[in-house]
């Protein structure tokens, strides 16, 4: 992660896949002249897009610790001691994970509101690879995690994954894990099974998808809004020209 970080390695990288990108598109450009390459509109338009996408191109995902990831982790923490407590035994309701609370656990973790969108299996489910073991506990209804990544202008920015649940199962060595899989390996596991998969849950979306939503929409609005400045700006000013022609003749 430390050297995603690095602004050197950083631009390195982007200048590699800007000058790739303008030998493609650009075959005059091969020297990299900045100012050659801008004196004609079209050329410029180009130029400006090759960065925007070079720049993307070499956008890296990172990994942190979430909310809902945070919270699962400590389930399965819970999970551990009430198994060592109870001679080995699963917990099956948040009601036997609630003695290690002081509170209400939706409302220690009111963001979220684990009793409506998480649900026990009614009995263990074998899990198939990678994540082998017995599951216990699973997002009632598919959602996008977040994620961090280096950003098309070089910043760190969230993001959405891939649609998916939070798992919490148990090993073969007898403890407990949370892992967020994507939603194609919850169909898979649940096949054949189907009636042990928890009704879907009638909460909202949760805040941090809609706003990354948000975030993605101003982004693309911004880049979508370059080559057409760039298209006024030509026309701008060839009537400009065209205007002033007329006047001096």
């Amino acid at each position: 992660m430390d050297q995603w970080l690095t602004s050197q390695w950083w631009q390195r990288r982007v200048t590699l896949r800007v000058r790739f990108a303008l030998d493609v598109f650009l075959p005059p450009c091969h020297t990299f002249n900045v100012r050659r390459c801008s004196r004609h509109p079209v050329n410029r338009t180009i130029y400006v897009l090759c960065i925007l996408l070079a720049v993307s191109q070499a956008a890296h995902a990172l990994s942190y610790s979430t909310a809902e990831g945070t919270f699962a982790h400590q389930v399965t923490m819970f999970a551990d001691v009430y198994s060592n407590e109870h001679n080995g035994r699963s917990p099956a309701s948040w009601s036997d994970l609630q003695p290690y609370l002081d509170q209400p656990i939706d409302e220690v973790f009111y963001y979220i509101l684990p009793t409506k969108r998480y649900a026990f299996l009614q009995r263990p489910l074998r899990l198939p690879p990678p994540h082998e073991g017995e599951l216990v506990i699973v997002t009632r209804r598919p959602f996008r995690e977040s994620r961090l990544y280096t950003s098309w202008y070089a910043g760190i920015s969230r993001g959405l994954r891939e649609p998916g649940r939070y798992i919490i199962y148990r090993t073969s060595a007898g403890s407990f894990k949370a892992r967020y899989v994507e939603e194609a390996y919850i169909q898979q596991a649940f096949r054949g099974s189907e009636s042990l998969l928890p009704s879907p849950d009638t909460e909202p979306e949760r805040r941090h998808e809609s706003e990354a939503r948000w975030r993605s929409f101003v982004s693309w609005a911004a880049i979508a809004a370059i080559p057409f400045f760039l298209l006024a700006r030509f026309i701008y000013r060839r009537f400009a020209t065209r205007s002033a022609n007329d006047r001096n003749a």
